[in-house]
Order: structure tokens, then sequence, then C-alpha cells
């Protein structure tokens, strides 16, 4: 992705930083669903080319298991906000 931006030249000025804001809010102690939300309708605003990118990384499976280790309602939101469903074997007991 960040290759891709290089690529755009300035065309992809603020787009670096948006991908740092994500990555703080993926590897935070608490993951921050709001920021992804943020990065994410920021691309779909300023840079729809590489939204679909963006979505694909937010909903990765690796990240929605850090998002589902912090709690059911991050996870909650997260599911809610991207689409995503938690696995079977982590959704709480009913």
């Amino acid at each position: 992705m960040r290759v891709q931006l290089a690529e755009l030249g300035t065309g992809g000025r603020g787009a670096e930083e948006r991908l740092d804001e994500l990555e703080e809010a993926v590897t935070a102690e608490e993951p921050d669903v709001s920021v992804m939300v943020y990065v994410r309708n920021w691309f779909l605003r300023t840079l729809p080319a590489l939204a679909g990118a963006v979505t694909t990384l937010i909903s990765d499976p690796v990240v929605g298991q850090l998002v589902y280790q912090a709690g059911d309602q991050l996870a909650l939101e997260y599911d809610r906000q991207f689409g995503t469903q938690r696995p079977e074997s982590n959704a709480p007991n009913r």
C-alpha cells in the first residue's frame, strides 16, 4: 500500500499519516475502532482508488483477532462498522 502511495507522489499527501494512524490504532493495547473508521472514511473521500485496499487491511482476520481479544464491546463495534463477524469459537457464550 505504501508503494502505491509513493507512486501517487504529491497526490498521496496525508495518506502516509493516515496509514500511520491506522497502524497505531490496530496495534494499541486496546485497538481504536473509531480511528479505523476515520481512516477508512478519509480514504473514501480523499483517495477512493485506495479505499478498498485500506478496508481490506482493516477487515483482515489478524486485525479482527486483535480487536476481538480486546473485549466484546470493541468486537461488536468493529463487526458493525466493517461488516465482519467474530468467528464462532471467539464469540461470547449465550
